[in-house]
């Protein structure tokens, strides 16, 4: 009996200290903003931020991320939290999050066999933890170099305008 009964108390203080862990632990720093921002843009392509998009598909997409449940499924289980996709409508920084945290899990060198790519973090984004290799997903990155060469375009035209 008092076995299973500091099992119990060691088991539950690590699975806090871990969903404490995973919630405080800083965004990875190989994502930029810059990426965020172009991913942003692409995913809330004809919807605004605060609605719900691919209403006729099984899982809607949420939020200025459009993060479906699935996702937010997988960054539940790992972080021990219980976000409700709903909970990503208007709200940037809870989509970031998700999205750094899905990232950990899923794009890393150990699962991909190399350091994971801006490429690579979007098409899992986009298509699942094995949208890097898909080829579905490609049209999706192309997307979101469009707009990353776009804010490059406009960062060119700010310093010119700066001088």
């Amino acid at each position: 009996m008092k076995f299973s009964k500091w099992f119990c108390i060691i088991i539950s203080f690590l699975f806090s200290l871990c969903s404490s862990l995973c919630a405080q632990s800083p965004p990875s720093s190989k994502i930029t903003n810059e990426l965020i921002n172009a991913l942003s843009r692409v995913e809330l392509s004809g919807v605004e931020e605060d609605e719900i998009g691919d209403e006729k598909l099984k899982h809607k997409a949420y939020g200025p991320l459009q993060i479906r449940k699935p996702c937010l499924d997988d960054v539940n289980k790992m972080c021990g939290t219980n976000f409700k996709p709903e909970d990503c409508i208007g709200n940037l920084e809870l989509s970031i999050w998700v999205f750094h945290r899905y990232m950990e899990k899923w794009a890393t060198k150990k699962r991909i066999g190399r350091e994971p790519t801006d490429e690579d973090r979007v098409r899992i984004w986009n298509g699942g933890p094995n949208g890097w290799k898909r080829e579905s997903t490609l049209e999706h990155w192309k997307k979101v170099v469009r707009e990353l060469d776009k804010e490059k375009e406009l960062a060119k035209t700010k310093k010119v305008v700066s001088k």
